[in-house]
């Protein structure tokens, strides 16, 4: 496995969850102030053959420590919104609320059990411990190319499999459950949909599996680099 140091500074914040964990939550790759006011720097390695955009652990070997996940929901707070060049599209989502980007999220949070089930590697738990990896996706941006309220009908399979809705970059964060400590970090881009036709009103129920089709695919890739660490 293939790597190179890399530097990052985390923004430190942390969400009491309702198993009662405090966990690193924030992300960005520019430098900023923790809660304490001092930066935090978090040494790195990134690997370079891993199936996500961007792959990096504190230590090669980091993920062997690792047989189970404490899953934590996706998160939107911090989702920056892109602009897609036509204003009716921008206004739509520019509106949206975090009930609305709940739909989005919640599907993936929905998904997740199936992928680390108990019959699997790294099956889903409810409680820190200390082979217990906490993991959380983030919404990080995204670029719509549709309306989010869609006007038409529920569509065929054969046109939601040629249409664009966005682009969406994630970011996975992976950390240690029971010391907060930063393990590793992922990140994602992919286009929402199976094609090239912008659909600029499309119905909800079809764009949601163009999310859900998105969310199988880092699903299965954080499934096979946690299983490739063992």
């Amino acid at each position: 496995m293939t790597s190179n140091v890399l530097f990052l500074n985390w923004s430190c914040a942390r969400l009491l969850a309702s198993v009662g964990l405090l966990l690193l939550l924030s992300v960005n790759v520019s430098a900023q102030q923790s809660v304490d006011g001092e930066p935090i720097q978090h040494k790195l390695i990134k690997i370079n053959d891993s199936t996500f955009n961007f792959f990096a652990l504190k230590s090669q070997d980091a993920l062997k420590a690792y047989s189970k996940i404490l899953y934590f929901p996706m998160s939107s707070k911090n989702l920056v919104l892109k602009k897609s060049g036509d204003d009716e599209i921008d206004r739509s989502w520019k509106k949206a609320g975090p009930q609305d980007w709940l739909a989005f999220t919640s599907l993936l949070d929905d998904m997740a059990p199936k992928y680390f089930s108990a019959d699997k590697l790294f099956p889903l738990v409810e409680q820190a411990g200390s082979d217990v990896l906490a993991v959380q996706f983030r919404l990080a941006e995204y670029t719509p190319r549709v309306n989010r309220k869609g006007e038409m009908a529920q569509d065929t399979v054969g046109h939601q499999e040629i249409r664009n809705y966005g682009d969406v970059l994630i970011i996975i964060m992976l950390v240690d459950s029971l010391t907060n400590e930063v393990v590793g970090v992922a990140s994602d881009g992919i286009s929402i949909g199976t094609g090239s036709i912008f659909a600029k009103n499309s119905s909800k129920s079809s764009q949601l599996l163009g999310w859900r089709r998105a969310y199988d695919v880092w699903l299965n890739k954080l499934r096979e680099q946690l299983e490739s660490s063992r």
